[in-house]
């Protein structure tokens, strides 16, 4: 099922990065809606994402890191 939503080429969901499927240790399986907000353990709600973008979201939803990011994006300008 994995293979089958992401491919064997995939890119971060978070980031666009490319992620190589055969190195594990750089890429998680995110809940996109984290199970502590609510969110499921189903395929649907899961994203690929490298290790380091998914590590930076920790229990934010998509739009709550965005907002984050652009927080300190504008901070540091």
């Amino acid at each position: 099922d994995v293979i089958n939503k992401y491919g064997l080429n995939p890119k971060c969901y978070l980031t666009g990065d490319t992620i190589d499927v055969y190195s594990p240790s750089t890429y998680h399986f995110d809940h996109i809606i984290p199970v502590s907000r609510g969110g499921s353990n189903e395929l649907d709600n899961l994203g690929i994402c490298t290790k380091q973008a998914n590590l930076a979201k920790s229990n934010m939803t998509p739009d709550e890191l965005k907002a984050f990011c652009q927080k300190v994006i504008n901070n540091l300008s």
